[in-house]
């Protein structure tokens, strides 16, 4: 998020309004009404912060008793506390009530709830290049997203979580159950130092976040941001490759060792350690292993 007094930044696509431009990667995951919703409930968050943080600076320049960074920083907290239990508290609650009446199943017995259209709830979130959660509730995600930005701020970490338990419980949702808990909706792969051939600017590029290389406009894809010449894709592919030759030699070749000492195991063909019977672990396990293969594959 940038503005022309202040600088606050996030990953995503950059979405100008006016004087500030917004750049959330995470908001681009949910549905459109949701996105914008998210959008509006930030924008006024970041602004309120600012507005008052300019309007103590002024009143301290007309007072003879200047205000120290300590105390500045309180009344702001004050302040911006203030309005989280009750300006945003109100809109948030009116807001998750409205997304809620939007996507309302059609049917309460059938197990995939649907909405207009046909679709399902899983249907109307938007399927990015990162994309892998099975996210179907749209009040649910706009709640975990929305609170999770806002507790960056620690003055309102107490206020947000307080927030939020009103808003899932809103949502019949438990507080401390796996639903309630936010996951990046996008994953993460980059790869280092990718040169271009015309101007041989090297970079590291993000393949799954990346909006220069995830973009609905395929003419504008894989273009290098030094002189907008094509990257050579063919190279990308080979790194590609030789990163996943790289990990299954790292995976077939890597050693056991025992679970109690961290001694690497001597046997073959043996489940326990020779020195403890402990059990072997695998430096590399197959859980990481698929994970890294399912980065790969997307």
């Amino acid at each position: 998020y940038l503005d022309e007094r202040d600088e606050v930044q996030a990953e995503g696509d950059i979405i100008s309004e006016g004087n500030s431009i917004r750049h959330w990667n995470l908001a681009t995951y949910l549905p459109q009404a949701a996105e914008q919703y998210f959008y509006v409930i930030i924008d006024d968050f970041m602004h309120l912060y600012e507005e008052k943080r300019v309007e103590l600076m002024s009143l301290q320049k007309e007072t003879s008793e200047p205000m120290d960074e300590i105390s500045l920083q309180n009344e702001i907290s004050t302040f911006m506390r203030q309005v989280v239990k009750q300006s945003f508290t109100t809109r948030l609650l009116s807001i998750v009530d409205d997304l809620s009446r939007s996507y309302l199943p059609a049917s309460h017995s059938s197990k995939a709830p649907v909405i207009s259209g046909g679709r399902t709830h899983s249907d109307v979130f938007p399927k990015r290049a990162g994309s892998h959660l099975n996210m179907v509730s749209p009040a649910l995600e706009f709640v975990k997203a929305v609170t999770f930005v806002m507790q960056l701020d620690p003055m309102v970490k107490n206020e947000v979580s307080s927030l939020k338990k009103m808003l899932l419980a809103q949502l019949k949702v438990r507080e401390f159950s796996e639903d309630s808990v936010f996951v990046d909706p996008c994953l993460s792969y980059v790869l280092r130092d990718v040169i271009c051939n015309h101007c041989s600017t090297c970079r590291d590029l993000d393949l799954l976040r990346n909006a220069s290389l995830t973009g609905e406009d395929e003419s504008r894809r894989w273009l290098c941001e030094h002189c907008f010449n094509k990257i050579d894709l063919e190279e990308v592919e080979n790194r590609l490759i030789e990163e996943l030759e790289r990990l299954t030699i790292s995976y077939q070749l890597q050693d056991f060792r025992c679970r109690k000492s961290h001694l690497i195991s001597r046997r073959l063909c043996s489940t326990v350690s020779e020195n403890s019977s402990a059990p072997l672990q695998m430096d590399f396990d197959r859980k990481d292993a698929m994970q890294q293969l399912h980065i790969l594959l997307k």
